[in-house]
């Protein structure tokens, strides 16, 4: 029983260490045509050119997310932003979408991957 305490004790530690708060990203908001989908057991990459599909994801200030495939909506959905930022190292911020998913932006381009995953995808900006 006190072993299993430890454990517990153990596991939630770092999760108390992480201050988590809903926070708007103005540098979401747009519109963004996917590149790549890459990683997986085989670190295999897909395309639009690959897979003969073009995806669009926009954003908008009121908080829904548009996918659009080859054109044609897929699905809308509302989305919220998670910061999370390492109490043990202020500098180490984490943003997740939707709270599995996280995404990073750096020269109007857009990383996202899912919470644990050892692959993700890359969009590139086409809009604001």
């Amino acid at each position: 029983m006190k072993m299993s305490l430890i454990y517990l004790i153990l596991f939630l530690l770092p999760l108390a260490a992480c201050e988590k708060d809903i926070y708007f990203s103005t540098s979401l908001i747009g519109e963004w045509s996917w590149v790549s989908t890459c990683g997986g057991i085989t670190g295999a990459c897909e395309t639009p050119k690959s897979t003969n599909t073009r995806i669009n994801l926009v954003f908008t200030t009121d908080s829904i997310c548009y996918e659009y495939q080859n054109d044609s909506l897929t699905s809308s959905r509302r989305f919220w932003v998670y910061k999370l930022v390492d109490l043990h190292d202020p500098k180490d911020t984490t943003y997740l979408l939707d709270g599995d998913q996280i995404f990073s932006i750096n020269n109007n381009t857009l990383y996202l991957s899912h919470y644990g995953a050892d692959f993700g995808s890359l969009y590139k900006r086409i809009r604001y």
